[in-house]
């Protein structure tokens, strides 16, 4: 899996993460699971792939409750029923491979556009080599209170969590506005509260 072009959606002007977004030639789909405490999970050409599963045969409702067949490192052939998709602060904390959730594609178009809605996974050497060329940038390691780490995309000139350390965004008048959380600093005043609408616009 090779990367063709790479962008951030900063999501400036909310109370979201950053989400790094990736266009690739070709998402391999011959994947091989390991098996650690009820998460399945599968790398290859650092594109990554996990399900939350305990293993047996009852379907336990994700996806719908629709079934994936996958095969396991040793070539054993497994019936997933029902899995959830998981979580990258999961698989990390148990010891897989580092990797970070991110959206990607293989359509050139859809990647252009922005519109990329497809959520995947990949390993964070693959995602900090993504964004090796792109000023500013960088991946903070965060462990949360149960033992979760996920990988964080940040702008060196700060770390608001609404303007993202940008100091501006474009508000709903569409037109620039300062940062009211961080008055202009680009910098958090409060990392444990949590901005309501108002208070954003």
């Amino acid at each position: 899996m090779n990367i063709l072009n790479v962008k951030i959606n900063w999501n400036l002007g909310w109370n979201n993460a950053p989400k790094l977004q990736i266009l690739v030639d070709k998402i391999p789909r011959d994947l091989r699971y390991k098996f650690k405490e009820g998460m399945f999970f599968a790398e290859k050409g650092g594109y990554v792939s996990f399900f939350a599963h305990n293993g047996d045969s009852d379907n336990h409702g994700g996806y719908s409750g629709r079934e994936f067949q996958i095969v396991m490192e040793d070539g054993t052939q497994k019936i997933l029923r029902g899995p959830w998709s998981g979580r990258s602060g999961v698989t990390n904390r148990l010891g897989f491979i580092s990797c970070v959730e991110v959206n990607l594609t293989e359509n050139p178009e859809e990647f252009e556009q922005g519109h990329i809605f497809s959520g995947g996974a990949v390993t964070l050497d693959l995602a900090e080599k993504a964004i090796g060329d792109l000023p500013n940038v960088h991946f903070v390691r965060r462990e949360k209170w149960d033992g979760e780490i996920y990988y964080e995309l940040y702008n060196s000139a700060g770390d608001c969590e609404v303007c993202k350390g940008f100091k501006t965004y474009i508000g709903l008048s569409g037109t620039e506005e300062i940062c009211r959380w961080c008055e202009g600093t680009g910098e958090s005043r409060e990392k444990t509260k949590r901005l309501t609408i108002d208070e954003i616009w």
